[in-house]
């Protein structure tokens, strides 16, 4: 039998399908979920009295648990659960696991972090709020440039891995249109063909056949009007740089072209 002051921490990888199968085999495991844990693999380290167990990715597990979030919670707040999944803070993974113990636990799903008395679930809206933060300033300010061939190209380096968020977000405003969109430091692609569904891939493959591609004609020409019509609005005596920092992070402007271009 387990002992009681034993703790299991179930180590998962990094990703969405990863933290789903490792929730569901905590159940699975059928030990006191009070001596469980969650963890992706970037913080396991060896702790006294706690056995370590390996998760292997299991889509149809994974399928399960998303699927009862889904029917419990609704899609609105199955969308803020999955922006937990998708932070790049520690102990997210037993964030989320609080989470799910709390909803399959009681009756009323209105907000999955209405009990933030809890340290773990107010550590899972932490995570939530600064990937979903990052989430909404990317689709404003991310940039697509128009590429020889027509396809359009943005390249972005968030914090957070919410590329196929962004990814979705922009395939249902821009259906009928080629675009790429590269997270660079994850080395990731999401690549849409014009009607069609996009997919995600990863590699420098995708690197080398971008760093060859050029601008089109029409590009250089409206990316420097663009740059010319934001120096034309701005007025030097109100420029106020502290507001700008927060208003836009400075993160962001390398992959902007009213930045990248001009370094303002």
């Amino acid at each position: 039998m387990q002992d009681e002051g034993y703790q299991t921490v179930f180590v998962c990888e990094d990703s969405m399908e990863g933290i789903l199968t490792g929730i569901y085999t905590a159940y699975e495991s059928r030990l006191p979920l009070k001596n469980v844990e969650l963890m992706v693999k970037t913080e396991a380290s060896p702790r006294l009295f706690t056995r370590y167990t390996d998760v292997i990715n299991d889509p149809v597990k994974a399928q399960k648990v998303s699927r009862t979030l889904k029917e419990r919670l609704g899609e609105e707040h199955y969308y803020d659960f999955c922006m937990i999944l998708t932070s790049y803070q520690e102990r997210k993974a037993q964030g989320a696991f609080a989470v799910v113990q709390w909803v399959l636990q009681n009756r009323i799903y209105k907000s999955i972090f209405e009990h933030m008395t809890d340290d773990d679930i107010g550590h899972a809206f932490r995570c939530y709020r600064h990937a979903n933060f990052e989430m909404m300033h990317l689709r404003g300010f991310l940039r697509f440039a128009e590429l020889e061939g027509g396809v359009l190209y943005a390249e972005a380096e968030p914090k957070n891995n919410i590329i196929v968020y962004l990814a979705e977000h922009f395939a249902d405003r821009l259906p009928m249109e080629h675009f790429i969109i590269c997270d660079k430091g994850r080395d990731l692609y999401a690549v849409h063909p014009a009607g069609k569904e996009w997919i995600l891939l990863k590699g420098s493959s995708e690197e080398e056949k971008i760093s060859e591609a050029k601008l089109s004609d029409a590009e250089i020409y409206y990316q420097e009007l663009f740059c010319r019509f934001c120096e034309s609005l701005s007025i030097k005596e109100r420029r106020n740089l502290n507001l700008q920092r927060n208003m836009l992070p400075i993160r962001f402007r390398p992959y902007m072209t009213e930045f990248k271009h001009h370094g303002k």
